[in-house]
């Protein structure tokens, strides 16, 4: 869990710095800072997580978490923080301005139906960077992210949840579970001895008049995306029934096993659905 926990951060860190800016305008209010945008959005991250997960070291569905964090708080900050293209799809939102001011009461049908309105440009962008299948995302958004935001009433006058609000509901949560405080990820505490075996190594030097042509080795995070893609490139492409010649090597056995198999098959996929139902809290 430690290292899942270490690769999520190392990716948030990442993609944090490549959404916001690192100095921002004197005219941006102090209370809407980048600094605080990170403290808050990586605390509702570890409170959707611990919350909504049931299995919390499934790296893929954590991340797809991880990115419904990012686009939430895209939306709820000030232009001026943002890169592009981010900072482009928030202008131009035209229902940016309720995303705002959703309170504590308001029903998850609201909230469900705002993020089916707005441009969703952001969060395209957040899984073209990712390689991230979007409809994964939006679904995860919709079924599991929304309702979390409505049970723990996240909301502030000034746009962004509070953080000592949301810094209490974790703290319950890892006292509960007895776990890694994971918020010392922020000040980056010896404690947890973050490593840097999840930061990219650096491409290694060519020597004079050698051509070196290395890919860098890929994080945790990407690697499995990438599996994920390559394996629904294998499932879309096979087909749902036997070959001919399966079909002619059961037909030429003792006993034909193709009902047993296809019994056994429809046994998996109840209790695979089941459990990923579990894991994604949605049972």
């Amino acid at each position: 869990k430690y290292d899942v926990l270490c690769a999520l951060y190392d990716k948030f860190r990442r993609i944090f710095d490549h959404v916001f800016m690192a100095e921002y305008s004197v005219e941006i209010s102090v209370d809407v800072n980048p600094k605080l945008i990170m403290m808050v959005s990586w605390i509702t991250f570890l409170l959707a997580k611990g919350k909504v997960l049931q299995v919390e070291d499934d790296l893929v569905i954590s991340f797809q978490l991880l990115l419904c964090v990012f686009e939430y708080f895209i939306k709820l900050s000030p232009s001026a923080v943002l890169k592009e293209p981010y900072k482009t799809a928030v202008n131009n939102m035209s229902v940016n301005g309720p995303n705002r001011t959703l309170r504590r009461g308001q029903s998850r049908n609201i909230r469900t139906s705002k993020q089916s309105e707005t441009n969703t440009r952001v969060i395209e962008a957040l899984c073209k960077e990712s390689d991230c299948s979007v409809d994964e995302v939006k679904d995860i958004y919709v079924k599991s992210f929304a309702p979390f935001l409505d049970s723990v009433g996240i909301s502030a006058p000034n746009g962004l949840p509070e953080v000592e609000n949301l810094s209490e509901q974790y703290e319950e949560l890892y006292l509960k579970n007895k776990d890694l405080d994971a918020r010392l990820f922020l000040s980056h505490d010896e404690t947890l001895q973050h490593r840097d075996c999840f930061e990219l190594e650096r491409t290694p030097q060519k020597t004079d008049g050698e051509e070196v042509n290395v890919i860098p080795p890929q994080t945790p995070v990407r690697a499995a995306m990438n599996t994920i893609q390559q394996l629904m490139v294998i499932l879309n492409s096979a087909s749902d029934l036997p070959s001919d010649s399966l079909i002619s090597y059961f037909n030429n056995c003792t006993m034909n096993p193709t009902k047993t198999i296809l019994q056994r098959i429809e046994l998996q996929s109840d209790v695979f659905r089941t459990r990923f139902a579990e894991a994604v809290g949605q049972a």
